[in-house]
């Protein structure tokens, strides 16, 4: 059977997102700074986190972008065995900034709504999950490191090496799973400002705001569930930087909306100043 690029396009929409994510990034944290130095005066270990986050954000979309033009996206006939190399290390040092982000996203996300909740189920709710969450998040990280041995097989040979790599079932077990966590961190994330919000002494007006802007973290869960569907792309051997294309432009928006989602609830007085 031949296989066919039903979508020539996809190089040009890799680079496009990861353009739009750094954009979108690089507006909304500034401006979350800018809010909690010079406004709330108040700057505390979840915007130090976001700011680390943004870095690894950065490192990880550049990455993105410097394999584009060294393959990423395009069928495995258009690029030389040098780029396609080249490439590969590259979405292998993704792969680890991406894991990165996701947790380092969760766990800021994770300490503003403790810094708000007061009731005890809340918190330990939150606790679990920020542990299981890091737990899973950094086992999964040395697996990726792990995941070809030795190493060097994993963009001089191929990442689906028989023998050398791991098997597509342990792929696909621990990808979805990670997945299905993330999924479930963001829906708690959305959810739980509504128990927390409610709880606390605040006119009807404000709890409904916050509760809106805390909740828009869940979007992200959406980018998670689509990203799933391209997780298949990680089995093909010969046409990987190919077939992992549109796992790369979900995993581009997933953390982007997380971020902005993350920066939301501190421009409210930036908001109000302007």
């Amino acid at each position: 059977m031949v296989d066919v690029d039903i979508d020539p396009h996809r190089p040009r929409r890799v680079l496009a997102v990861a353009i739009f994510c750094l954009c979108l990034t690089w507006v909304a944290v500034p401006l979350r700074i800018y809010s909690r130095l010079f406004l709330t005066r108040v700057f505390t270990l979840d915007d130090k986190l976001i700011c680390l986050v943004q870095i690894t954000f950065t490192a990880y979309l550049l990455t993105d972008i410097a394999a584009v033009f060294h393959g990423s996206g395009h069928d495995a006939v258009e690029f030389s065995p040098e780029d396609r190399r080249i490439a590969l290390q590259l979405f292998f040092a993704g792969e680890l900034l991406y894991l990165i982000t996701t947790i380092l996203l969760k766990v800021c996300v994770g300490l503003l709504l403790l810094s708000i909740a007061i009731v005890p189920l809340h918190i330990w709710t939150l606790r679990i999950l920020l542990c299981s969450t890091f737990v899973f998040g950094s086992l999964y990280f040395i697996l990726v490191i792990f995941q070809c041995r030795p190493l060097h097989v994993f963009w001089d040979v191929g990442p689906r090496t028989p023998g050398s790599c791991f098997s597509d079932s342990v792929v696909l077990g621990c990808t979805y799973t990670l997945a299905i966590l993330n999924c479930l961190a963001d829906w708690t994330f959305g959810a739980l400002p509504l128990l927390i919000v409610w709880s606390l002494q605040m006119r009807l007006k404000t709890k409904l705001l916050v509760i809106l802007l805390l909740g828009f973290a869940s979007i992200a869960s959406i980018a998670t569930i689509v990203r799933a569907v391209a997780v298949p792309g990680l089995l093909n051997q010969e046409n990987f930087l190919r077939d992992t294309a549109y796992l790369a432009i979900w995993s581009n928006i997933e953390p982007g909306i997380g971020i902005a989602a993350a920066c939301a609830p501190a421009l409210s007085p930036l908001v109000r100043h302007i």
